[in-house]
């Protein structure tokens, strides 16, 4: 009777209160504190409202300073206000539940000297982390979808619900000039487009600061260091590599494109174990395949957020907490028939780009008319 007793509190007292969750959460979540959303993205003060409101300032235009006399009144000049747009904070989340038949699949390995409260805090731990995980998986979902195509995609149960424009300008959404790139029969010139991206970045109206990278998917990034056509345009500046038997490595190409004066280049290759309506997958992060992305080495997202509903919840019942800054919201609910700890979790973010002007991007499978 006492061992049923101690893994029923086990169950049910582990966390059990405010203190033991937070501090359980927390240190499952740290796991996630390389996830590369955060290299892209600020997180803003969260907002009671699930509503945001983005301001786009314009590009500031020096105005020359008027010769007066010293009584002359100063000419007032026009000078354009911010753009501002405005959207939704998306609510995420799904939740776990460790109960009852957890317990006696545990009895039934007939463990000698086990701790059966600590083999169930092993299950709860272990559960937590995959749906933590998750949370991380779709920030770097849509972060990686903004960066490619500027838009977010959202999906509910499976299917695509609607689709969030970033507000991008079509100017900074390039095509291949010639060809498409890796076409058989070639044609194509990816230094020469890559060169194009560079050269709007520098445009007026975009004013991108000189440090900047190109971000592209793993498996386009292997293609441009694999293509014939750079190889040979990087050899041509390399006289002592000129030679047919020389075989460049992907270090000497990187090095090559800087030499003709391209900013770095940086592959997006981040995978995760996913579950799409309990079905096990693998999460190719989003980064468009097809994309080549021109952007400052700032971040240059912010994420927006609001508290989790779960703080207003009264029922002394139940245990809230939040982590990962405030960003996820958990509950706690308990049951006794049967036995069963179920803890839900939800977010209410979602991204913006600080600046929908300090990107530019190339579709490399499409050409321009």
């Amino acid at each position: 009777m006492e061992r049923h007793l101690s893994v029923y509190q086990a169950l049910v007292g582990v966390p059990g209160n405010q203190g033991e969750l937070q501090y359980m959460l927390d240190t499952v979540n740290s796991k996630y504190n390389n996830s590369l959303w955060r290299a892209f993205t600020e997180v803003l003060p969260a907002s009671r409202s699930k509503k945001f409101s983005t301001i786009v300032e314009e590009t500031g235009i020096v105005v020359k300073a008027s010769v007066l006399g010293s009584m002359g009144k100063k000419p007032l000049r026009s000078v354009e206000g911010g753009q501002s747009y405005s959207d939704s904070i998306h609510k995420i989340g799904h939740g776990f539940k460790v109960d009852q038949s957890d317990l006696n699949a545990i009895e039934e390995m007939n463990l000698v000297n086990v701790d059966m409260a600590a083999e169930m805090v092993k299950k709860y731990i272990n559960r937590a982390n995959m749906i933590i995980g998750g949370f991380h998986a779709t920030w770097n979902d849509w972060i990686f979808q903004g960066l490619s195509d500027q838009t977010i995609k959202l999906y509910n149960q499976g299917k695509l619900a609607y689709t969030i424009d970033l507000r991008t300008p079509a100017k900074n959404k390039l095509k291949a000039s010639k060809a498409k790139w890796f076409a058989a029969d070639g044609g194509y010139d990816i230094i020469g487009d890559l060169r194009k991206m560079s050269k709007r970045a520098d445009d007026d109206d975009v004013n991108m600061s000189s440090d900047r990278v190109f971000v592209v998917a793993k498996s386009l990034y292997d293609k441009i260091l694999a293509d014939a056509g750079v190889i040979e345009a990087i050899k041509a500046r390399m006289p002592l590599m000129n030679s047919t038997l020389a075989i460049l490595t992907d270090n000497e190409i990187l090095a090559g494109l800087r030499a003709l004066g391209l900013p770095p280049m940086v592959a997006i290759d981040e995978k995760s174990r996913i579950e799409i309506d309990g079905v096990p997958t693998l999460d190719s992060a989003k980064f468009n395949e097809n994309k080549v992305s021109l952007i400052p080495t700032s971040k240059l997202f912010n994420m927006h957020n609001s508290p989790s509903d779960y703080l207003k919840d009264q029922n002394p019942a139940t245990v809230k907490t939040t982590f990962e800054g405030g960003l996820i919201g958990a509950i706690e609910i308990f049951g006794s028939d049967p036995i069963e700890v179920v803890t839900n979790m939800e977010s209410w973010t979602f991204p913006s780009f600080k600046d929908p002007r300090k990107i530019v991007s190339l579709d490399t499978q499409a050409v321009e008319s």
